[in-house]
């Protein structure tokens, strides 16, 4: 696993992950600070971390997308192929 940041004027506003297999490259964990937002900071983690990936030229390039991001996925050619369940308990670590 690699980890990025994604910095402007020396503070971070995006982070983003790449996760290798054997065959195949995920690009994970795109997130952008709230008040970043709009600003193309997740567009062009997301399209680093592409080129990164193809650099390795694994067989596949796969991502999970939040609502937020979809469209930067689509913009880029990649299909949706299913759709994931998220479950989250917040009184656990309370």
């Amino acid at each position: 696993m690699k980890l990025y940041l994604g910095l402007y004027k020396g503070e971070v506003v995006s982070v983003g992950s790449l996760v290798c297999t054997k065959d195949s490259v995920g690009i994970y964990d795109i997130a952008t600070k709230e008040e970043m937002r709009g600003k193309g900071f997740g567009s062009t983690m997301f399209n680093f971390l592409l080129q990164e990936a193809k650099q390795l030229k694994n067989t596949y390039c796969v991502l999970q997308a939040s609502p937020d991001g979809i469209n930067i996925y689509k913009k880029s050619g990649f299909q949706v192929v299913g759709q994931m369940t998220v479950f989250e308990n917040r009184h656990l670590f309370e």
